[in-house]
């Protein structure tokens, strides 16, 4: 199957594990090996919905000392972006202490493990296994400055984190079709600051558009194509995070009775006077 030799449970039943099929959609080929039907081929639909494409944060704190003159720092890092595979890594002092790497995959298989090499200070590093990266929907440029003082001596500590979440809506289909199709986007966001809820009609869908009151945006879309759909809100806070889901809604047209010639009621071609049902049929039912 697609290269991959299936395996029999006894019964008849044959399975094989292949390379799932990636958001342009693509084609599952079966060849028989010992007699049977030759080929079967079967078209498998592309996957369709909101999923996080790329992930960029940094963070990093640097304290400096009144007395004596002494300067610290830590940082932080993650860089991930969908079929690539990403890095991260965090130190102090000008010292690398932890360094991760996730391998290439791509959406909507889920997120693999990776590998961390850990400094031990005795000139070794330690190589372990590490899950997932961990990728927040988020848009975050923090920057805080505090005094604080330990015993007589006074100290000044700076935080910097700037993070940004790209997502993408793929819109699924068969192999090669263009069918337009509404779909329904919503989202939702919450300011970090306050906690508080943000209003709908602050936050814009990539092009799209804005939000309605309800948080929903009906916009028409054709099928094979992966499109913008991060969050942008008007009059940003500088730390918020957010959710997006999108619903498909396929029109469907099915008549009353068959035809002599053509048995399929799905069919466009009608004839005059022909009773025709016709509505969206939801992705999610």
């Amino acid at each position: 199957m697609n290269g991959v030799t299936a395996t029999n449970d006894g019964n008849g039943n044959w399975s094989a594990t292949i390379t799932p099929i990636g958001i342009g959609g693509g084609a599952v080929v079966v060849n028989a090996v010992h007699g049977g039907n030759p080929t079967l081929q079967q078209i498998v639909e592309a996957p369709q919905g909101v999923f996080v494409s790329k992930y960029h944060m940094r963070y990093q704190m640097d304290t400096d000392w009144e007395v004596p003159l002494f300067e610290s720092n830590v940082w932080r890092t993650l860089d991930w972006e969908d079929g690539k595979g990403g890095t991260g890594n965090n130190g102090s002092d000008g010292t690398m202490l932890n360094i991760n790497t996730w391998p290439a995959s791509s959406w909507p298989t889920p997120l693999p493990d990776g590998m961390n090499q850990e400094w031990l200070f005795n000139g070794y590093w330690s190589t372990n296994l590490i899950g997932g990266p961990d990728l927040k929907n988020e848009h975050c440029d923090t920057f805080d400055w505090t005094t604080k003082k330990s015993g007589n001596w006074s100290f000044w500590t700076t935080e910097r984190r700037p993070a940004d979440t790209e997502m993408k809506l793929a819109t699924g289909g068969p192999m090669g079709s263009r069918q337009m199709n509404l779909w329904c986007i919503s989202a939702t966001a919450t300011d970090q600051d306050t906690g508080l809820p943000i209003s709908p009609a602050q936050i814009q869908i990539g092009a799209f558009g804005n939000l309605d009151s309800d948080g929903n945006l009906y916009v028409m879309l054709p099928d094979g194509t992966n499109l913008d759909a991060t969050p942008i809100i008007a009059g940003a806070p500088d730390y918020y995070t957010f959710n997006v889901t999108a619903l498909k809604h396929t029109l469907v047209s099915y008549t009353w009775h068959p035809a002599l010639t053509n048995p399929d009621r799905a069919r466009t071609m009608v004839g005059v006077g022909e009773e025709v049902s016709v509505g969206a049929n939801r992705s999610d039912r």
